[in-house]
Parts: C-alpha cells; sequence; structure tokens
C-alpha cells in the first residue's frame, strides 16, 4: 500500500511531480563489503496507474551488399485495472507501432490490445495470447521490454545470473555501473541471450544474439529507459545480416481516480468484449457470421456516440475495422494447425515441417492450402503493398509465377479453360504465393491494376503469427515434402538471380 504520495488530486487525476512517480520505499543501500548494492525492489501496482513509453525501432538488414533500412515510431501504454491483497495486478497493455518513411511522413501503422496479470515484481505472470491483429511490416506490434526479470537480491555492481526456460537459450544477467538519466542516477542492467548458432554457425540454420539493457529508477523501480539490440546472421553468412534497435523511455506515468479512471476502464472493457465477439464471428458460418459482424460494428458505433476517447480508442476502432472487412466478405480464416503446430512458438527452422495453411485468396476465386501444393516448391512471399520495394519485388514474382508454368502458358486464360471443361490445371513447376502485410485489403487493387499482376494474394492476418515474420519483403521457400528449405529477409540487385537458383535445386 502507499505510504506517500509527492502529488496533488485534481479532478480525480494525480499529477506526479518532478517526472517520477514516487512511492516511499527504502532509499539505495550503503556500501556492503565495499561495493554498492541495493535492497529488493519496491514496485507497487496501484489501480489506474498508466505508464506510457514513447521511441524509435530501427531495422537494418544487409545481404551481399544491398542494404534496407526502416524506422518506426513505438507506443506503448501500460494501464492497471485493479491489484489484489498479494500485490499482483490485473494490466493492460497497448503498444502501437508507425511506420516513418520519407521525409518523416507516416506510412502504416499497427495498434493491438492485450489483457495479462503481472506479478507483484512486476513481470508478466503468464503467457498473453495473441488476439486478432492489424498487420504492417516490420516489427511485430507487442513490446513488454519494460517489464523485466527480476535478479536476485541484494544487487550488486558486476553480479551476474542467469535465467533458464525449457526449449529456450539462456538469459544472462548482469548488473552494469549506475547510469544519470534526466539528472537522476539509474540502475543499469542488461540481459543476453544467444542461440547455439551465433557462436557456431551453421549452414543450414540462422543464428541470433539479443542484448537488451534497462535503466531502473532507484526508488519507483519503474523501468525509465529499455534499449534493445536484436541481431541475426543468416545460414552461410559469417558477418550480420539484420539489426533491429529498439529504444524507448517512459515520459508519463500518472494515476487516475474517479470518472477518469472510469471511463479508461469502460474503453478498454468494449475492446476486450469486441475482440472476443470477433474471434467467434471468424468461426461461425456465414449467416451467423455476417450477424455478429454486424453486430460489432453497431455496438461500437453507439459507443462512440455516447463516451468521450480515451487512449485506447484506437484500438476500439481497429476492431471496428476488421469487422468491417469481415462483413465485405474479405474474411481470411485463422491459419489451420498441423503437426502440433499450434503448440510450437512462431517461427520457422528450416529442415521441419512449414505451418500449414487454408486461405481464401483476396479476389476470392480459390482456397489455397498448404497441403494441396504439396509435390513442387512453394515460394511465399510476405510484402507491404506501400513499400518502397514494393515496385521492385511485385513485378520480380509475377515474372516467376510465369516463368513456373511449361511454355510461359497464360495462368489465367488456362485456368477459365479448365475450370469450364472441368480438365486439371497446368502443372507448375514450382507455386508463387503472395502474402499481404496489411491490415486492408483495398491495398492490393491498386497495386495489382497498376503492374498487371496476376498471381495470388491472401491476407497476412494468421500467416504472420504462424510463419513468425517480423518484417517484409520476407520469402520462405517450402520443398516439395512440406519442409521449410529457406528463407530470407530484405530485397536488393542480387536477389532475383538468388532467387531463382533456389527454386531450381
Amino acid at each position: 500500500m502507499l505510504t506517500s504520495w509527492p502529488g496533488q488530486v485534481i479532478g480525480g487525476l494525480l499529477f506526479v511531480f518532478g517526472g517520477a512517480l514516487l512511492i516511499a520505499l527504502p532509499p539505495l543501500a550503503g556500501q556492503s563489503g565495499g561495493e554498492e548494492t541495493v535492497p529488493a525492489p519496491g514496485l507497487r501496482w496501484v489501480k489506474g496507474m498508466e505508464l506510457a513509453y514513447q521511441g524509435t525501432v530501427e531495422e537494418e538488414s544487409r545481404s551481399q551488399g544491398s542494404r534496407f533500412l526502416k524506422q518506426y515510431r513505438i507506443e506503448c501504454l501500460l494501464f492497471i485495472l485493479g491489484v489484489d491483497a498479494q500485490g499482483s495486478a490485473q494490466a493492460v497493455f497497448q503498444t502501437r507501432l508507425t511506420q516513418v518513411g520519407k521525409n518523416g511522413q507516416t506510412e502504416a501503422s499497427s495498434i493491438r490490445l492485450e489483457l495479462g496479470p503481472l506479478s507483484a515484481q512486476g513481470q508478466l505472470a503468464a503467457a498473453v495470447s495473441g488476439g486478432i491483429d492489424g498487420e504492417t511490416e516490420g516489427p511485430e506490434t507487442w513490446e513488454t521490454g519494460f517489464l523485466f526479470k527480476q535478479p536476485p537480491h541484494p544487487w550488486t555492481k558486476g553480479m551476474t545470473w542467469d535465467f533458464t526456460e525449457p526449449g529456450e537459450p539462456v538469459l544472462h544477467g548482469e548488473i552494469l555501473d549506475n547510469e544519470t538519466l534526466h539528472g537522476t542516477v539509474h540502475r543499469k542492467l542488461q540481459w543476453t541471450q544467444e542461440s547455439p548458432e551465433w557462436t557456431q554457425p551453421r549452414g543450414d540454420r540462422h543464428g541470433w544474439r539479443s542484448v537488451t539493457t534497462v535503466w531502473v529508477h532507484p526508488r519507483t523501480h519503474l523501468t525509465q529507459k529499455v534499449l534493445r539490440v536484436h541481431e541475426r546472421r543468416h545460414a552461410a553468412h559469417r558477418d550480420v545480416t539484420y539489426r533491429m534497435t529498439t529504444s524507448y523511455e517512459l515520459n508519463r506515468h500518472i494515476v487516475y481516480e474517479g470518472k477518469l479512471f472510469e471511463d479508461r476502464h469502460r474503453e478498454i472493457e468494449q475492446t476486450l468484449f469486441a475482440k472476443k465477439q470477433l474471434q467467434e464471428a471468424s468461426q461461425a458460418k456465414d449467416a451467423k457470421q455476417a450477424a455478429l459482424l454486424d453486430a460489432i460494428v453497431k455496438r461500437i458505433d453507439g459507443f462512440q456516440k455516447q463516451f468521450p476517447a480515451t487512449p485506447y480508442r484506437e484500438s476500439l476502432l481497429k476492431t471496428r475495422e476488421l469487422a468491417l472487412t469481415g462483413g465485405r466478405r474479405q474474411w481470411v480464416p485463422p491459419v489451420a494447425a498441423a503437426n502440433g503446430s499450434a503448440n510450437k512458438k512462431p517461427g520457422l527452422i528450416e529442415g521441419e515441417p512449414a505451418p500449414e495453411f487454408i486461405c481464401q485468396d483476396i479476389d476470392e476465386e480459390q482456397t489455397h492450402s498448404l497441403r494441396g501444393m504439396r509435390g513442387q516448391p512453394v515460394l511465399l512471399v510476405f510484402f507491404q503493398p506501400k513499400s518502397a520495394t514494393a515496385a521492385e519485388v511485385l513485378p520480380f514474382l509475377e515474372q516467376l509465377y510465369r516463368e513456373a508454368l511449361p511454355e510461359a502458358v497464360d495462368q489465367a486464360a488456362a485456368d477459365q479453360a479448365a475450370a469450364a471443361q472441368g480438365a486439371a490445371k497446368p502443372k507448375r513447376s514450382y507455386h508463387v504465393l503472395g502474402v499481404l502485410h496489411s491490415p486492408r485489403p483495398e491495398d492490393w487493387k491498386p497495386v495489382k491494376d497498376k503492374h498487371g499482376l496476376t498471381f495470388p494474394v491472401v491476407m497476412g492476418t494468421s500467416l504472420r503469427l504462424s510463419y513468425g515474420v517480423t518484417a517484409t519483403p520476407a520469402w520462405v521457400l517450402i520443398d516439395r515434402e512440406g519442409l521449410v528449405a529457406e528463407q530470407w529477409t530484405g530485397w536488393g540487385p542480387e536477389w532475383p538471380t538468388l532467387i531463382r537458383k533456389s527454386l531450381q535445386r
């Protein structure tokens, strides 16, 4: 329970002085054995507490002379709905990721809101399941790096420790030197995790390393700043081929009371309820699905007129947008699990079965399944239609699609003839399937018409999660047996040659 508030309550809003939510906790301890130590954290969750973080995410991909850079703005909100007698909290997380294009203009954005329990020590007490989420190219819209695993206590400069979880590489932690941040001396901690292939490179598997540094406020024990550098080295490469740098700081933490708390609570509940209805609609049949989707849209429209907007309104509107998409018959069913893949962590391992899927293309002309394409290689390409690389990537995919037919058969004409005569479609030497990395299927038609594209494209809402795609363009080559053969991220002058050679193997 809080014992002191160095602030002032006005109209149900607790203003916090000095940019920090000051809670009466033990200060930094003195000297112990000649080294500075810190007692166990005194973090306290409070109903109505809202933490707001802002920063950037930068992606850099390098491969055989090519290089692409992308930048995003990231905004994270943590809102405490309630706290139990043990100090654990029920919290809501909202992460907004906005891609920044040339001249600082916004190109695409994605937002995600989830409910999750927090322990009294400030950690997620259980895994938060993924929900139906809007897509954008780049990092996944889910950031909780400001909640860190607590090291043993007391904290002593130079001390190290290891966390281990089944099936995961060891997470190695270290207490670094204190560092002044905004005039306050913060405790600095660092975590390092890497795959075995990082120190022992292999020709058939990628290696990766992630280093996360956090700055912890000495009194509130809240994370003030996060810096994470995630690097990948693709198979058969000696140098780093991909780097993602995530950096953000706490810029606001306020405790809301009275009506201000109720407004947020109400809008969050409305969003969570709408998301639940949306998932139910995805499993329903035509008539019931249409009724559920229509009810979602009407409920949200009525809510907007009746109640004031809060920072969580955008998540509610995103759910409405997805419901409208389904109402226009542009709904894509969830990816079907196969070989127990539903229980596996998202991501691909070369040489193992690719996640099965059954998806209808955007034009609703046919259904595509991995099992149905078995026997020929399959090239999946995740792309963002508004990306700067789309003007080169998409025409190249069209070339590959046409080259896969014997004697350059016109695919559209051949499919129509086969359907009319009940004959088998022309046999391809490989399949090409585009995956739209955008929450708006209407983004596809202008690009399709502009470049005269005919290769099939499906929505990427479910595929992105099951295939672990975090940046685009992402390429996944699946062999004749349904196993992941190769995977790449990025685009450059040498890519057409590289991909054609892989398809011919």
